[in-house]
């Protein structure tokens, strides 16, 4: 995936998982499907 993604295409549903290479993050976005993400690099808002 390029570039961001607006703020608007994001589901406010964020579970905590055991991940593969530090992904520990599920989510869904709405248009483009399941997600995982690295808390490392995600930012709190």
């Amino acid at each position: 995936m390029h570039g961001c993604s607006p703020k608007a295409a994001w589901t406010p549903a964020l579970r905590r998982v055991e991940g593969v290479d530090g992904h520990d993050i599920d989510c869904r976005i709405d248009g483009f499907g399941a997600v995982q993400l690295k808390s490392s690099v995600v930012k709190k808002g």
